[in-house]
Protein backbone atom coordinates (compact mmCIF):
# COMPACT_ATOMS: atom_id res chain seq x y z
CA UNK A 1 0.00 0.00 0.00
CA UNK A 2 1.42 3.37 -0.91
CA UNK A 3 1.99 5.98 1.76
CA UNK A 4 -0.70 8.32 0.45
CA UNK A 5 -3.29 5.58 0.28
CA UNK A 6 -2.42 4.43 3.78
CA UNK A 7 -2.80 8.00 5.07
CA UNK A 8 -6.15 8.33 3.28
CA UNK A 9 -7.40 5.07 4.83
CA UNK A 10 -6.32 6.30 8.27
CA UNK A 11 -8.11 9.62 7.78
CA UNK A 12 -11.31 7.88 6.66
CA UNK A 13 -11.15 5.47 9.60
CA UNK A 14 -10.60 8.33 12.06
CA UNK A 15 -13.44 10.41 10.61
CA UNK A 16 -15.83 7.44 10.66
CA UNK A 17 -14.90 6.59 14.25
CA UNK A 18 -15.41 10.18 15.39
CA UNK A 19 -18.72 10.53 13.53
CA UNK A 20 -20.15 7.24 14.84
CA UNK A 21 -19.01 7.91 18.40
CA UNK A 22 -20.49 11.39 18.28
CA UNK A 23 -23.76 10.03 16.96
CA UNK A 24 -24.08 7.35 19.62
CA UNK A 25 -22.49 9.06 22.65
CA UNK A 26 -22.80 12.80 21.97
CA UNK A 27 -20.08 15.27 22.95
CA UNK A 28 -18.24 12.74 25.12
CA UNK A 29 -18.11 10.39 22.16
CA UNK A 30 -16.53 13.07 19.99
CA UNK A 31 -13.84 13.74 22.61
CA UNK A 32 -13.07 10.10 23.26
CA UNK A 33 -12.98 9.15 19.61
CA UNK A 34 -10.75 12.11 18.77
CA UNK A 35 -8.23 10.96 21.40
CA UNK A 36 -8.33 7.37 20.19
CA UNK A 37 -8.07 8.47 16.55
CA UNK A 38 -5.00 10.58 17.31
CA UNK A 39 -3.32 7.56 18.89
CA UNK A 40 -4.29 5.25 16.02
CA UNK A 41 -3.01 7.66 13.36
CA UNK A 42 0.23 8.24 15.30
CA UNK A 43 0.69 4.49 15.69
CA UNK A 44 0.00 3.70 12.03
CA UNK A 45 2.28 6.41 10.70
CA UNK A 46 5.08 6.27 13.24
CA UNK A 47 8.46 7.05 11.75
CA UNK A 48 11.57 4.89 11.88
CA UNK A 49 12.81 6.59 15.06
CA UNK A 50 9.56 5.66 16.80
CA UNK A 51 8.84 8.85 18.69
CA UNK A 52 5.50 10.00 17.21
CA UNK A 53 3.34 7.60 19.22
CA UNK A 54 4.89 8.48 22.63
CA UNK A 55 4.60 12.18 21.77
CA UNK A 56 0.91 11.72 20.94
CA UNK A 57 0.36 9.92 24.24
CA UNK A 58 2.14 12.69 26.18
CA UNK A 59 0.03 15.29 24.36
CA UNK A 60 -3.15 13.48 25.40
CA UNK A 61 -1.93 13.12 28.98
CA UNK A 62 -1.26 16.87 29.19
CA UNK A 63 -4.76 17.63 27.89
CA UNK A 64 -6.29 15.12 30.32
CA UNK A 65 -4.49 16.69 33.28
CA UNK A 66 -5.62 20.17 32.26
CA UNK A 67 -9.22 19.01 31.92
CA UNK A 68 -9.03 17.27 35.28
CA UNK A 69 -7.77 20.47 36.90
CA UNK A 70 -10.60 22.47 35.31
CA UNK A 71 -13.11 19.92 36.57
CA UNK A 72 -11.65 20.10 40.08
CA UNK A 73 -11.86 23.89 40.03
CA UNK A 74 -15.49 23.74 38.98
CA UNK A 75 -16.42 21.26 41.70
CA UNK A 76 -14.58 23.13 44.47
CA UNK A 77 -15.86 26.59 43.51
CA UNK A 78 -19.19 26.14 41.73
CA UNK A 79 -20.00 29.85 41.42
Amino acid sequence: MTQRRRLAVSAVMAAALIALSGYFFGARGYAGAAAVSLLVVAWRHDNDAGFCFPLAMLFLIVIAVMLMLFFMLITVRPH
